[in-house]
């Protein structure tokens, strides 16, 4: 492999969680975007908490985006992954697309759309 195939292998870097876990999201890995869609499982999945379901997108250059269209509503498990998601993404932006206007409230109540763009 050239210097040329190693800098674009590093460039288009995939991300996905760790294997051997049973997380509660799909993970699609787009040109410039690493897109995250959560299940409705979310509410209920233990593993939101752990650093795994967050730690794997570090180093992430482009964008994050975090779908939440088939989530009703939210709770703190998910309020705090999505924090964890913004710190461990850094550099890259990462923003939320789907959500309805119940969960687009509650994360402008929590100020959270200060650390993430919010799309309904």
């Amino acid at each position: 492999m050239n210097d040329q195939s190693k800098h674009t292998a590093c460039a288009q870097r995939l991300f996905y969680p760790e294997e051997g876990i049973d997380l509660p999201f799909e993970v699609a890995n787009r040109p410039g975007v690493v897109v995250i869609i959560l299940d409705p499982k979310a509410m209920q999945a233990a593993l939101m908490t752990d650093p795994r379901s967050h730690r794997w997108i570090h180093g992430a250059r482009d964008r994050v985006v975090v779908d939440l269209s088939r989530i009703q509503m939210i709770n703190s498990s998910i309020c705090g992954w999505l924090t964890d998601q913004v710190r461990s993404a850094k550099p890259a932006a990462v923003s939320i697309t789907g959500a309805n206007k119940r969960v687009a409230g509650t994360l402008h109540m929590l100020g959270l759309d200060s650390l993430m763009k919010v799309d309904g």
